[in-house]
């Protein structure tokens, strides 16, 4: 892993280093292979998710709680949500979120 990058990229607080870096091959869960192995839901997930199509990444949170999609835009998250909504199974959840820039506690 790149961890000068990392921490450049949180330093700097900028939105397009941190879609480079987290989209990055470097930037991943470790857990993800081994639990994806043990844990056929999360992978079920991950796929309806890639499905949905647009997203830049798709990836597993920490040790498999949750999943997640990172969109460029606007336009291909609501277009993925829409899609996501008809395919997922029923005793599924999801949100839709925008993500934060920086710390709303921070001034």
């Amino acid at each position: 892993r790149n961890k000068q990058a990392i921490i450049y990229a949180l330093a700097d607080n900028s939105p397009d280093n941190a879609r480079n870096l987290f989209a990055s091959s470097d930037f991943g869960n470790d857990l993800q292979g081994v639990t994806l192995k043990i844990a056929p839901p999360i992978e079920q997930a991950l796929a309806v998710l890639d499905d949905a199509g647009g997203a830049q990444m798709v990836r597993m949170s920490g040790s498999g709680s949750a999943v997640f999609a990172q969109y460029l835009s606007l336009d291909a998250q609501q277009v993925a949500w829409q899609a996501l909504q008809k395919s997922m199974p029923k005793n599924w959840q999801a949100w839709s979120s925008k993500a934060m820039i920086e710390h709303p506690f921070v001034e």
